[in-house]
């Protein structure tokens, strides 16, 4: 009665800090209250997501997970990135990987970077881990197994940032899907991060029925990669090595050697050659 029908202040009243439920009292959360925008068959309550749309209070299986449509509850609302479990950052099949990433994956794919529940105020996204660094979320958020101490240790880039010349680019606004702030949100103030050319839920794009078990090594036509970047933004600074340069991104033998023969009347040239190309888009719109 004292909480008439509203089932998230029933749970809440439990779940919280000193109260039953202390030891799982909920800080942080995905976000409630809030309607999805795909029609499920899941419980909403006023249309709305709150804890009884995920959880089933009756369940004895971990997590009381509520059931549903899809073999993972997080698939019926995300399913564009449901093709994460086909890659290698799946961790569950990967053998080069510990054994507690393998069963924290096998619980749900994507615990491995996100935590619906109780993850740090300060990052975005659910991020699993505090964010420990200035840089930008991206860069923070993918190095973290992509370094020699992490689960990506076998795929290190040697090179990743971009020139910080891009931010006086002139069409920010028209281009901003391909920047990203450092909170790792589109922004047409933002810049290129790994998010501009990367999606880390999906291999290769149109793919289907992936499955990894082993380190393997990719090329420009997959690795995350998202295709349409080298040709819709990659050339409009670039022009015709927009291709290349898209795709050997991360070799730094490619990258050195280009970079050594850029002297300053070159660099003033290309400066030249993009603010035309620029400007021709534009009229051209």
């Amino acid at each position: 009665k004292k909480f008439g029908k509203d089932l998230q202040k029933f749970c809440q009243s439990c779940h919280e800090k000193d109260e039953l439920a202390d030891k799982t009292a909920i800080k942080t959360s995905h976000p409630m209250d809030v309607k999805p925008d795909i029609k499920t068959n899941l419980f909403l309550q006023d249309d709305k997501i709150i804890c009884a749309t995920c959880h089933e209070p009756h369940k004895t299986t971990k997590g009381m997970i509520a059931d549903s449509s899809r073999e993972n509850i997080c698939f019926v609302c995300h399913d564009s990135q449901s093709a994460v479990t086909g890659t290698e950052h799946n961790m569950t099949n990967i053998d080069y990987v510990n054994e507690e990433l393998k069963k924290k994956s096998k619980e749900n794919v994507c615990y491995v970077c996100h935590k619906p529940h109780n993850f740090s105020e300060d990052v975005n996204f659910m991020w699993a881990f505090k964010q420990k660094t200035d840089e930008p979320f991206a860069f923070e958020i993918c190095f973290n197994c992509h370094s020699d101490e992490g689960a990506g240790y076998k795929k290190v880039p040697e090179v990743y940032d971009h020139d910080k010349i891009f931010k006086i680019f002139p069409y920010r606004e028209h281009y901003k899907e391909y920047l990203y702030s450092n909170e790792g949100e589109v922004s047409a103030a933002g810049s290129i991060t790994c998010q501009t050319c990367h999606n880390p839920h999906v291999w290769k794009e149109g793919a289907e029925n992936l499955h990894f078990t082993e380190n393997t090594d990719g090329d420009e036509k997959n690795s995350f990669l998202k295709q349409k970047v080298s040709g819709k933004f990659c050339t409009v600074c670039h022009g015709e090595e927009g291709k290349t340069l898209f795709d050997k991104y991360h070799d730094k033998n490619y990258r050195d050697g280009r970079e050594k023969k850029l002297n300053e009347k070159e660099l003033l040239k290309r400066l030249y050659e993009i603010r035309e190309r620029l400007e021709g888009m534009k009229q051209n719109e």
